[in-house]
């Protein structure tokens, strides 16, 4: 475990946020990882980071919280709250967000999407600045006991087994330079797509019976590191690991079939067997394994989330992908697969803002398959084919 501690902390302090000196670092952190946060803020300040803050959550003690309080209570959220997270909206701010599997169902979603809601649009302007790359931001994972269990059940090693997984997932051998390698190559595909200036993709997967059309107005396609929207132009890269280059349709653009292809994760739930039915961009039919069929539909519920906000291509040989594990982290599986994204979209996808979605939401979930076919047409009407076989086709 320390060795992960010590590689990640400091892949995620120089390459993921890249801490200037005189940064103001935000690390969002599970109560469970603390040990891991202390390696990160140690980094921090090696490199001349200003102040570290670390926020700590509780998805128990949440849990609790949803459960026993009345939704008027819920809703009463405190100003200091809101503060806390609206003060740090600065350039020189940059955070760390530090995530677990999501294995802990809600026992109140009502409350817990009105929550989140209302929360979201308080702390809007905070979120529409790491969204817009303003701030330099990063997502990681942290390994533990208990996501180890479920990734592992049957293993008495089963801590081993993860954190070796994600050794290879986040290639930790030699981690600058095979990150330098990995963005240079997604940079590639994104400079690629984006000289297509394609206005429609077409996913098929007999395997899924997928079959999916979507249309863009001169897409940006982007992977890889991303650069922060300021004067200092620094370069960061939002997550660790990541194997995609991603864009965003015209939100009212999307038709057809898909299937999910790994495990949809919210709330707690491990949604399987679950497909969506899309006509001019809404969602119209779905459905999923009957348990977790009110779950889906408190998902698809919230403002914006019955519509695509994101398409990202995944190569089927991915290191994620390769390694055949279920992690039911959103991060880790989304890397590993061709992936759809309900709610928002991220502005820098888009020349013509208007066609983007717009939601507090924002939720993958993975579609790729061995099979999976991805067509393009230009804006041009040339037909080419992006992806054959889950692998990219370069002409």
């Amino acid at each position: 475990m320390e060795q992960y501690y010590r590689s990640m902390s400091q892949l995620v302090v120089q390459k993921g946020v890249n801490v200037q000196k005189g940064d103001t670092l935000i690390v969002s952190c599970p109560v469970e990882c603390y040990e891991f946060a202390r390696y990160i803020t140690e980094n921090a300040y090696l490199i001349g980071a200003k102040t570290v803050i670390i926020n700590y959550s509780d998805t128990k003690i949440f849990n609790k919280k949803m459960q026993y309080e009345t939704e008027e209570t819920v809703l009463d959220i405190p100003q200091w709250l809101i503060d806390r997270t609206n003060m740090y909206s600065d350039e020189t701010c940059c955070s760390i967000s530090i995530c677990l599997s999501d294995d802990e169902a809600c026992p109140n979603m009502k409350n817990a999407s009105a929550y989140g809601k209302l929360k979201s649009k308080l702390t809007r302007a905070n979120h529409d600045n790491y969204m817009q790359n303003k701030q330099r931001w990063c997502v990681i994972v942290c390994p533990t006991q208990q996501w180890a269990d479920r990734v592992f059940p049957n293993s008495p090693d089963s801590l081993s087994l993860l954190l070796s997984a994600l050794h290879k997932s986040c290639l930790l051998d030699d981690p600058v330079n095979n990150l330098n390698a990995l963005n240079a190559q997604l940079s590639s595909n994104s400079a690629y797509l984006n000289s297509l200036n394609l206005k429609q993709l077409h996913f098929t997967s007999a395997q899924t019976r997928t079959d999916l059309t979507m249309e863009f107005s001169c897409p940006r396609w982007l992977g890889g590191s991303e650069t922060q929207q300021n004067e200092s132009r620094t370069e960061f890269n939002p997550n660790l690991p990541t194997f995609e280059v991603f864009s965003g349709p015209n939100m009212n653009s999307v038709n057809g079939f898909v299937r999910g292809t790994k495990p949809l994760c919210y709330s707690g739930a491990e949604i399987n067997d679950f497909w969506f039915i899309f006509k001019n961009g809404v969602i119209v039919e779905w459905d999923c394994e009957e348990q977790h069929k009110e779950i889906l539909q408190k998902l698809i519920q919230n403002e914006g989330a019955d519509k695509l906000g994101e398409v990202a291509l995944v190569p089927h040989s991915s290191p994620i992908s390769q390694l055949g594990v279920v992690f039911y982290n959103g991060l880790l599986d989304e890397n590993a697969s061709c992936h759809l994204a309900l709610g928002n979209g991220y502005d820098d996808c888009y020349t013509d803002i208007t066609k983007m979605n717009t939601s507090c939401i924002h939720h993958d979930f993975m579609i790729g398959a061995a099979d999976m076919t991805v067509e393009g047409i230009t804006a041009d009407g040339v037909a080419v084919k992006i992806m054959e076989n889950g692998e990219f086709v370069r002409k």
